[in-house]
């Protein structure tokens, strides 16, 4: 197995306390990083950060929000969760959203085993024009970013042509893609989009040259920095 990347791993370590209700076990829902989901956080702290805020009881279960094919969810021992080695994971899974419930009361250890998603730009021959896949974010994916010139610096380092494909990485349910119009986007807008895509991963074709704008439309995302701005060449 390829040594996996330190920098991009998601991991989080928390504590377990059991708990009763006369004689039955109460379930809490913890979404793992509330509405950021699983995803590779911009700062180390993220996840200890979220950890801290909550209290964990057997039973309870952890939602891990997260687009199949960009992430998974594997629970390790501390040796592995220290050493970010997802060989011999306790339990992996690799379908997102991912829901597991907490068994036992203790410590206990999630990593992600993927190594960093990286865009697949090789050239796909389709009639006499090519087609580039460009995985929007890079291994991040489609998420409420923790700066609002996140998503701009990623498209300034691609080239996007007529044909090529925007792959917008989510978990379904979490978030959303429409392409709006260059005001709809400065407003946030998403009541009448060009096209809206609900299910995550989401693929979309690029059709036209020039300006090409897609926001998020769930809640507050979009005016959370859930939005990219295209220029596309002929």
């Amino acid at each position: 197995m390829a040594k996996l990347n330190m920098n991009l791993i998601l991991l989080i370590g928390i504590v377990v306390a059991s708990m009763e209700f006369q004689g039955s076990k109460a379930q809490n829902t913890h979404i793992v990083g509330d509405g950021f989901g699983w995803a590779v956080p911009q700062n180390d702290g993220f996840y200890a950060k979220w950890a801290s805020q909550q209290t964990f009881h057997v039973n309870d279960v952890l939602l891990f929000n997260f687009a199949t094919g960009l992430h998974t969810v594997a629970e390790v021992t501390k040796e592995a969760y220290n050493k970010c080695d997802g060989q011999n994971p306790i339990s992996l899974a690799t379908t997102g959203p991912a829901k597991l419930t907490i068994n036992t009361p203790g410590d206990h250890f999630y990593i992600c085993t993927i190594e960093e998603s990286k865009a697949d730009n090789s050239d796909q021959v389709q009639g006499s024009k090519a087609q580039n896949t460009h995985i929007v974010g890079d291994g991040f994916g489609w998420a409420v970013p923790q700066n609002d010139g996140f998503y701009a610096k990623w498209a300034s380092q691609q080239t996007f042509h007529v044909n090529d494909v925007l792959l917008f990485n989510f978990a379904t349910g979490l978030h959303t893609v429409a392409e709006v119009t260059k005001e709809a986007y400065n407003n946030c807008d998403g009541q009448n989009p060009i096209l809206l895509a609900t299910t995550g991963p989401a693929k979309l074709t690029i059709n036209t040259p020039g300006d090409h704008f897609y926001i998020c439309t769930i809640g507050p995302h979009c005016n959370f920095f859930l939005k990219l701005a295209i220029k596309v060449v002929g």
